[in-house]
Parts: structure tokens; sequence; C-alpha cells
């Protein structure tokens, strides 16, 4: 769904899943206030190894089995190795353990881990994020810890993986493999809906799960699957030339017959590519005009398509002397213009009655054939004789020639 779809999903749903995940927010917040008095922060500094470490038990009452597991119904982090704590206790060998990355013996990583918690949650109260960001405590830890001390500026949503799901499905570009950067740019993006803005962290998080479910897992794919878009952004770059179009492709009809086509999931998949191709010239727009010394012009991109899809183009972005740049982008996974593209009337009309008006196509959007490539084209290349324009549908009216 896009921008404007969940809107008005979420507005018509909200109720329900409040109401669905009342007791266990309640309960959550319940066991947070509990944890945070057996924790206080300005204590944390005094706490002894086996108040901390996990691997001993329920009865141990540590700092990190209540997090992990008494405080499940505030996010599960079960799934990644207990090395994470940085410190714990083995079972099997029964003597504790510490990764090597926080020092030399289980002592000394032990002060290193107190201190380091202590920098967390201090760079949390001064809302420093790169400090956050820069943290050595590992990402769903260091979440974990952020959301129960810090509850209305930190999400429970502490994989890497889920974060990147919802920033793409909701269409919001951010650095790839950020934490800290996909964070906020998920809870602000809920300030834009007033009905969503004052709700709890947690009940957010529960409207994107909603929303978008769970991201499918790499073990669910059975061919490769193309870069993740944050990978995409990194690679794409401009092109002002063309990209050949093999003479065995060019003008060439199809051959033969296609067999059934699948219509529904033919359009869910272009959907799919033209939402990562607008992200594409979003991202690198920003970047145009970041480089240029306009940031104020970057900030003020709009993505037009996110919220109306009547508009005649996808971007509203602008050139460096604040002239708008309105953009129609067409999104391929080949690397060339072999298959051409398909304009809409709306779009042929508007890049006719706008001056300014540029088509961007981004050639291997998936990064399935190579990285992207983006061309740029402007309105008097599009509608000159460049490009080869073909009538494929009729509109039929029921009496049109009856006086």
């Amino acid at each position: 769904m896009n921008r404007a779809e969940f809107k008005d999903w979420a507005k018509s749903k909200l109720q329900f899943i409040e109401s669905q995940n009342e007791e266990k927010l309640k309960t959550g917040e319940r066991l947070r206030k509990s944890f945070i008095s057996a924790f206080k922060p300005h204590t944390l500094s005094g706490l002894s190894l086996d108040k901390f470490a996990s691997g001993l038990g329920k009865e141990s009452g540590s700092f990190c089995y209540r997090l992990e597991w008494e405080l499940e119904s505030l996010g599960r982090i079960q799934g990644s190795s207990v090395s994470k704590f940085g410190v714990w206790f083995s079972k099997d060998e029964q003597k504790y353990r510490h990764t090597k990355k926080w020092g030399r013996n289980v002592p000394e990583a032990f002060e290193a881990l107190k201190s380091a918690l202590a920098d967390l949650l201090d760079a949390a109260r001064a809302n420093d994020l790169p400090r956050i960001a820069e943290n050595p405590i590992s990402p769903m830890f260091k979440g974990k810890i952020l959301h129960v001390y810090h509850p209305d500026d930190f999400m429970p949503v502490y994989s890497l993986d889920h974060l990147a799901h919802f920033t793409e499905s909701l269409i919001i570009p951010v650095q790839a493999g950020d934490y800290v950067a996909m964070h906020k740019a998920i809870l602000e993006y809920r300030l834009h809906l007033p009905f969503l803005k004052d709700i709890s962290s947690g009940l957010w998080a529960d409207v994107l799960y909603a929303a978008f479910d769970y991201p499918v897992s790499k073990s669910d794919i059975s061919e490769p699957a193309a870069p993740d878009l944050q990978t995409l952004l990194g690679q794409a770059s401009f092109t002002d030339t063309m990209p050949p179009v093999p003479k065995s492709s060019a003008a060439g009809a199809r051959k033969g017959g296609r067999g059934k086509i699948d219509y529904e999931a033919q359009g869910k998949r272009n959907k799919w590519l033209g939402d990562r191709g607008e992200l594409i010239v979003m991202d690198m727009e920003k970047k145009r005009l970041t480089k240029a010394g306009c940031q104020d012009l970057a900030k003020g991109i709009v993505h037009v398509a996110s919220t109306d899809d009547a508009a005649g183009y996808d971007i509203l972005s602008f050139e460096t002397n604040g002239q708008e740049r309105p953009i129609e982008v067409k999104a391929t996974v080949a690397k060339d213009l072999r298959n051409g593209f398909y304009l809409t009337q709306k779009e042929l009309e508007t890049a006719e009655s706008t001056d300014n008006y540029h088509l961007y196509i981004v050639f291997s959007a998936d990064g399935s054939t190579g990285k992207p490539l983006v061309h740029p084209v402007h309105r008097e290349l599009l509608l000159g004789d460049a490009f080869c324009m073909t009538p494929t549908q009729f509109r039929v009216m029921l009496g049109c020639h009856t006086g």
C-alpha cells in the first residue's frame, strides 16, 4: 500500500488494534516500571556480575534475564546469540564468558560494558543520536535498553531487518544499516498523521506489524533476492547518456505466446518496482541539491505520488535557483530501454503544459541487472523526435456520436 492507502487503513484500524493489544501494552508498562525501579540508571555502574549476566536463571533476577524474558511483552530479543550481552554465564561450562571486543578477560569486559551502558543512557537523555549510533553495545540489546528507559523516544522494534522492512514499506529513504536513523525516521513519520502522533511507541509498533507484517525470512526465498533498498540507494548514480539498445532487441515485437499471465502478481510487482524507482530518485535528488549547497531545497522535496497518484508526476524537486522541477519516474529492471515505457494521458498532458517537467528513467531499479542508473529527460526531449509514442488503448464510452 502507498502512503495514502496506509493513512486510510491505519485510521480505520487503529481502534481495533488498540483494543486487541490493550492488555499487552498495560502489562508491558507495569513490568517496565518494575524493571526501572529495580535497575535505576544511576545504580547501574554498581551492578555485580551476577546481577547483570544472563544464563543464571529466573531466580537470579539479573538485568539481562529480566530484560530478555520478563519484558518479552515489550519486544523479543531471543532470536540472536547470548553473546549479544557481551558477558554471560555458560551453563555448559559453568563459568562466565565474554566477547573479546569488550576486553581481555571477564572482569575487564564487564567494566567496559557498564561504562558503555552508562554512556548509552546518558546519550539517550541528551538526545545525542551520533553517540547512540556509535555505542558498541549490540543493536538488539541496545534497542531494548533504549525503549525500556526511554519509551517515548524509541519503539519496541529491535531488529535491523524489521526496521528496514518498515522504512521500505512506508517509502522512507534512510541510511542503510543505521539503527538510530531508521528508528527516528519511522517515529517522525507518525507525527505527520494527526490521529497517530499522540499514541505510544508500543502501539505504533503494533500498527506497523499489523499493516506490513514481519519481513520475509531469507530462508523462505527460493531464488536469490534482489539487493535491499538501502544498498541500492548507495549504488545509484546519474547518467547523461541513454544506454544503447542492442540491435537485436530494438523495435522488435515479441514472438510467440506468453502463456497465462497472473495480472494480480504482475500488478504488485510493477507497483513495487515503481515505488523503488521513486525512492531512488528521491534520494538522488536530495543528494544533488545538498551537494550544490541547497540543503533547504533538499529538505523541501515532496514525494507527491505517496499521497496523490493523479498529479501527473511523482516527485516535486527543485533547481538550484529554487525553480520547481516536477519529475515523473519510470523504473525498469532492464539495463536499457528495449521494452519502452508507458505514459498515462494525465502524465502526457502534464508534460505538455509544464515548462520544467522532467522524466527520470531508472534502469536496473531492482539491482538484478546491475547498479541503478538514472537518466533524466527534459520535457523538450521527451516531446521531441527522440521518442516514438504509440497509442495502445482506446477509451470506449456509450453514446459518443448521438446528438
